[in-house]
């Protein structure tokens, strides 16, 4: 009887995995895998002003670009053929295709200081121009003559929420990536340049300034900001008092990322398919481990690398094996090395327990300062499913 290897492998019978794409409406026309993450929308609902972190590659843009589909006035008779099949396609809620949604992207621009001003002067401009060009019914010609006619961005965005709020056309403000070139601007030109920029009146601070100010007149409903530093945000806005933080809420952990479930399902529907012929358990034993990896003050930490989809130790180079490494770091991570995929990880860990204690007792038993220098700072490196 042939193996899984061996079954034909038909493209038009499993759906493409959209990598590098996240634009939700391609996706779904396009007929890519989706893992919908749709439910959350009615308890997302309950909160207005949203402020929600995670790393980089979790799906935050693919995510924007959904709640932009689902919400979008302009967007509302393709309801059915994007959200069909969805959880909120079959219940969905009061507020979809109501809004006029306003999407920011700060990942857009350059890494110069220099220019920034302008361009994030420019990009905004433009992206509040279209969305009232999107909407003709609700920003006649006149309305969008005067939004435009103050020089400066804060002043049309003043315009556009007094006109919002007199006319009741409900806003929906979506930025992507808000911390994106205040993290370039700390790691190129260093702390003080990133404080004038976070903490100075200048005109990213100006521009949550009026954010802030639509949400109190009524004419911003509804704000959804995501970065991947909550760092930023607390500076800009004094302690973020724009909205509330989610980032930590137990009940939206599984918002964005993949569960363990859901990889599961999803390699077994590859699987069933013909296109995944590798062990089951032993692949998702191989990307989930939890590796524990000694971290040492004052010493380059350990270099990492992807590998089957995992984060693993990087080899030991001969520099590196004559540098004073204590024999449990070189020996673990020649056991991590010559593991096999489908290696039982609890099994090498147990090889790895007694010179962890010899260490700790080794540790134990020295002065403060050898403690201070040298004592093994354990922390855990997880992978998640993006």
């Amino acid at each position: 009887m042939p193996g899984p290897a061996t079954r034909p492998r038909d493209p038009a019978r499993f759906p493409a995995i959209p990598y590098g794409l996240a634009y939700f409406k391609g996706i779904r026309r396009e007929g890519c895998l989706y893992v919908d993450k749709t439910r959350f929308l009615r308890r997302l609902e309950q909160e207005r002003f949203v402020f929600f972190v995670r790393p980089r590659r979790f799906g935050k843009t693919c995510w924007l670009s959904m709640l932009e589909s689902y919400y979008d006035r302009n967007q509302a008779d393709d309801f059915d053929d994007l959200f069909g099949g969805l959880d909120i396609g079959r219940r969905p809620t009061l507020d979809r295709g109501r809004y006029v949604v306003l999407r920011f992207n700060f990942s857009t621009f350059g890494s110069d200081p220099a220019n920034l001003e302008r361009e994030f002067d420019e990009y905004c401009r433009r992206h509040v121009r279209d969305a009232m060009q999107d909407h003709p019914d609700l920003f006649p010609d006149a309305v969008v003559e005067r939004v435009r006619a103050p020089s400066t961005l804060n002043g049309q965005l003043d315009e556009l929420f007094v006109h919002a709020r007199r006319e009741g056309i409900p806003l929906y403000v979506l930025i992507d990536e808000y911390d994106n070139f205040a993290n370039t601007i700390l790691a190129g030109e260093g702390p003080e340049a990133y404080h004038a920029f976070t903490r100075g009146g200048d005109f990213y601070r100006s521009f949550f300034a009026a954010l802030k100010a639509g949400t109190e007149n009524g004419s911003v409903r509804r704000l959804f900001v995501t970065g991947v530093s909550p760092i930023t945000m607390d500076d800009v806005t004094s302690g973020f008092n724009i909205g509330v933080n989610l980032s930590l809420r137990p009940e939206f952990n599984e918002m964005l990322g993949f569960t363990g479930d859901e990889v599961r399902s999803l390699l077994e529907r590859y699987r069933d398919l013909g296109v995944f012929d590798q062990d089951l358990d032993a692949a998702l034993d191989h990307a989930r481990v939890v590796r524990r990896l000694p971290v040492r003050e004052g010493r380059q930490r350990g270099r990492l690398q992807h590998r089957h989809g995992a984060l693993l130790p990087a080899a030991l180079t001969p520099q590196q094996a004559g540098t004073g490494q204590p024999d449990r770091l070189q020996r673990a991570h020649r056991l991590r090395q010559a593991a096999p995929p489908a290696a039982d990880r609890a099994a090498v860990e147990r090889q790895l327990r007694p010179a962890a204690r010899r260490d700790r007792r080794r540790a134990g038993g020295q002065r403060g300062s050898w403690r201070r220098s040298r004592s093994p700072r354990w922390r855990d490196v997880r992978t998640s499913f993006r």
